[in-house]
């Protein structure tokens, strides 16, 4: 199950309801997820979650269940 958090802020960056927000969802199935984008939600999801994403890592954020995976590394 993905964290809500993460739901609302792919959400709201990319401009797609919650409802789109699957495990799934990356930059191959979504237009709108180009790398001005990109950036732009690696920023929303460090400040939503207080976190900082290794440089090299980046990249790799590449979809939902990517970035999940990600975030749940940092918090441990």
């Amino acid at each position: 199950m993905l964290d809500e958090q993460l739901v609302a802020v792919i959400s709201q960056t990319l401009g797609i309801s919650p409802e789109q927000v699957t495990p799934g969802l990356s930059q191959e199935t979504i237009e709108d997820w180009d790398s001005v984008t990109h950036f732009k939600l690696v920023l929303a999801l460090e400040e939503a979650y207080r976190v900082r994403f290794p440089a090299a890592e980046i990249p790799n954020l590449v979809s939902v269940d990517r970035i999940q995976e990600a975030l749940n590394r940092l918090a441990k």
